[in-house]
């Protein structure tokens, strides 16, 4: 039995809410609505990149400002309401928001019109200007929602489906349209550009981009990138050379933000789309007891990760959206929820040895603002064994009640009260292989959950 210790007399801080989501609640035009499990999920940012495969005609600057050849400074030539509705639905979830300025992806070249270089870079950057002045200022009956992340294309280095031009051309793009767009609205954080899933593997385009940036005093307040990932700790590292190569050029205040992650199709992508049936082995893989432990021990090791910001790919995006289409829960879902309970009921974190998100058991701990409850969060994403030994040390009371609530093959969520067992200051923990657990400690006498 593997050994992994909570220091309940050790807060180290506070637990970050890093569990952001990409695409909105709303779903076929609004047939399906997921805003309770959005609720539930406390996703605390959502980005708004793909929004259109889940809800058409929102969000891409094609759809709100459609005839590029006409004025920008005329609200009549924007088509604003059903973005509008979409925004508002995930404001009304309590959710910030990333809007993602330009277009989602297209997956064969022929039909990448949409991702063809803007024709007057300093015009789309007005246009964009005033996007963000009618979501924040008013502008046009607009409204005053106060998005702060606003970022300039998606996965530009990724080829024609998503920039169909060179990549020395959209670097030079996006420092015109950054500067145009800061210039106009100072108070917002711009950046990108969105780099894609293989960061993983290669940080040279970060050494390609900065230096143009900095060379052109180009605004950059945050840095976006992807990665689909077989392991935790290659988020982290990831995440950590990104800040050691922003630091290198002197971007030390640029925030560092993965707005894309998952797990990676095994072996590649090409090679997972090669079949239908290829594809739906992934896709069963992903949204299943493997792809839901994956998903919750990334949770744990970003919360020691130089970042500022993370966005799960996706929500209400068919196949590798966490919901069904018609807007009911896949099996990772179940992760952020009970993350987010974590944090809302037990936010004050408590240091953790012992634990593995990659090999291991991945465990985050902490304890409630009057010191009587303390939450576990727990995933085995990597290991055959299946017992745990958690010492609670300088835990403050004798007697506790214990609630356990398991995600695996079987449940979502859902209580297992043989799961666990706590003799004094030691807790048991059952976790078999793509297994995730919450455990909840009160002191006797405590109220649990209603």
């Amino acid at each position: 039995m593997t050994a992994i210790a909570v220091d309940c007399r050790a807060p180290s801080g506070t637990l970050r809410a890093i569990h952001g989501t990409n695409v909105g609640p709303v779903y076929l035009q609004g047939a399906y609505d997921a805003s309770e499990y959005f609720r539930q999920a406390g996703f605390p940012t959502v980005r708004l990149h793909d929004c259109p495969y889940a809800c058409f005609d929102v969000v891409d600057i094609p759809n709100v400002f459609p005839l590029f050849h006409l004025d920008p400074d005329d609200p009549r030539n924007y088509v604003f309401r059903p973005t509008d509705s979409y925004i508002q639905s995930i404001v009304d979830c309590g959710c910030g928001i990333v809007y993602r300025l330009g277009v989602s992806i297209r997956k064969r070249p022929e039909f990448s019109l949409a991702t063809a270089p803007p024709q007057d870079s300093a015009k789309w950057g007005d246009v964009c200007a005033h996007i963000i002045r009618h979501y924040n200022e008013g502008w046009a009956d607009g409204f005053q929602h106060n998005i702060r992340y606003w970022e300039i294309w998606n996965e530009a280095d990724n080829g024609p489906t998503q920039w169909n031009g060179t990549y020395d051309e959209f670097i030079e793009f996006f420092i015109t349209a950054a500067k145009r767009i800061k210039s106009a609205c100072p108070d917002i954080l711009i950046g990108g550009p969105s780099f894609n899933g293989s960061l993983r593997n290669s940080r040279d385009k970060l050494h390609t981009f900065l230096p143009r940036l900095k060379k052109a005093d180009c605004p950059l307040d945050f840095l976006s990138w992807h990665a689909y990932v077989e392991r935790p700790s290659e988020l982290v590292v990831a995440a950590e050379d990104v800040r050691s190569i922003l630091n290198e050029y002197g971007f030390t205040d640029t925030e560092n933000h993965c707005n894309e992650w998952n797990l990676a199709p095994i072996p590649n992508f090409k090679e997972m789309r090669r079949t239908p049936e290829t594809q739906m082995a992934f896709f069963a893989y992903k949204d299943g007891p493997a792809g839901t432990s994956l998903a919750a021990a990334c949770l744990v090791a970003l919360q020691d990760a130089p970042m500022e910001m993370t966005n799960y790919y996706s929500s209400m995006n068919l196949n590798y959206g966490m919901f069904e289409r018609l807007g009911t829960p896949k099996k990772p879902y179940f992760a952020f929820p009970a993350f987010n309970e974590l944090l809302e009921t037990c936010p004050d974190r408590l240091a953790v040895t012992g634990s593995d998100p990659d090999s291991g058991l991945a465990v985050l701990a902490g304890m409630a603002g009057d010191g009587r409850t303390i939450g576990v969060f727990a995933a085995n994403y990597g290991s055959t064994t299946e017992s745990w030994a958690l010492a609670l040390k300088g835990l403050p009371w004798a007697d506790s009640k214990v609630e356990v609530r398991v995600i695996d093959a079987d449940r979502n969520l859902e209580p297992c009260p043989e799961a666990v067992t706590v003799h004094g200051n030691r807790l048991e923990l059952r976790a078999p292989r793509h297994t995730v657990a919450l455990v909840m400690l009160h002191a006797a006498g405590s109220a649990g959950r209603a």
